[in-house]
C-alpha cells in the first residue's frame, strides 16, 4: 500500500499522502525499511558498490548515484551512454514484471539526459570494458549470463547488503529517495531535481518531498534571522 499511494503521488493521481501518521495494527515486522539514507550512509553504499564487479552492486550505484528508477536503470544499453559529453539518456524502461521487453518511460518528462560525475563515468566504462560489449543495443546492467534481476531479488541483496555495511534496510526505490534527499539538502533547486528525477512536473516532486522542503525552510529561517540579526550588532 506504502508503495502504491508514493507511486500515485508521482504520477499526480493525489495531491497529498493521505496515509501520513496513520497507524497500523497487526503484527510488528521484525526490521522496518526506511525511506532513505543519511548522507555518510549513503556515502558507505556508493563507496563499497562502485568497487565490485557485481552486477547487482552496479545496479544499485547506478540508482544512488542517477536517481534513475529500477525499470530505467534496467533499460539503460551502451548507446544510452555518451562518455564525450559525461551523461546517459533515459528513453526507455524494461519490463521486469511481464518480461515484454523494453517500454516508453512513465511519462514525457521521463525521457530525459543526465550528467553523471567522472567517478560513475569510470564505473560504467570498466563494466563496458569487461562485459566486452560491442553493440549499440546491449543492456548494461545483465549479469555474465546475460540476464536481468527481478525485483524480488535485487530487494532482498540490498537488504542483505545494508545489513553487511551496518546501515538501515531500505528499499531500491528507497536509493532514489535518498538521492533526491541529498541534493535537496545539498542545496540544488528543485526544479533541477525534479528535471533530473523525470518527474511529471515540479509539484510532483514538491509533494513527495514535501518534508525534506518544510525542514529546509525552517534552516533557511534561522540563516535568514541569523543574518539580520548580525547586520545591526
Amino acid at each position: 500500500m506504502r508503495a502504491a499511494v508514493l507511486d500515485a503521488l508521482e504520477e499526480n493521481f493525489i495531491s497529498t499522502d493521505f496515509t501520513r501518521k496513520a497507524i497500523i495494527g497487526g503484527r510488528d515486522k521484525e526490521k522496518s525499511k526506511a525511506m532513505f539514507l543519511s548522507y555518510s550512509e549513503w556515502k558507505r553504499l556508493v563507496n563499497y558498490t562502485r568497487a565490485t564487479s557485481n552486477s547487482y552492486d552496479f545496479i544499485i550505484y547506478l540508482s544512488a548515484m542517477t536517481g534513475l528508477r529500477f525499470a530505467e536503470v534496467l533499460g539503460l544499453t551502451v548507446a544510452d551512454i555518451d562518455l564525450k559529453n559525461k551523461s546517459l539518456t533515459v528513453n526507455k524502461t524494461w519490463d521486469y514484471k511481464y518480461h515484454t521487453g523494453f517500454k516508453a518511460p512513465k511519462n514525457s518528462n521521463s525521457v530525459r539526459t543526465i550528467d553523471i560525475d567522472t567517478q560513475t563515468l569510470r564505473v560504467i566504462k570498466k563494466v563496458i570494458r569487461e562485459r566486452k560489449f560491442k553493440l549499440l543495443d546491449q543492456k548494461i546492467c545483465i549479469n555474465t549470463d546475460g540476464k536481468l534481476p527481478v525485483s524480488a531479488t535485487i530487494n532482498r541483496y540490498l537488504e542483505n547488503l545494508c545489513d553487511k555495511l551496518e546501515i538501515p534496510q531500505i528499499s531500491f526505490h528507497g536509493l532514489r529517495h535518498t538521492h533526491a534527499s541529498i541534493l535537496l539538502f545539498k542545496g540544488v533547486n528543485i526544479m533541477s531535481v525534479s528535471k533530473r528525477l523525470g518527474h511529471k512536473d515540479v509539484t510532483t516532486t514538491q509533494s513527495v518531498y514535501l518534508h525534506i522542503i518544510k525542514e529546509m525552510e525552517e534552516r533557511e529561517t534561522k540563516l535568514i534571522t541569523k543574518i539580520m540579526t548580525e547586520a545591526i550588532e
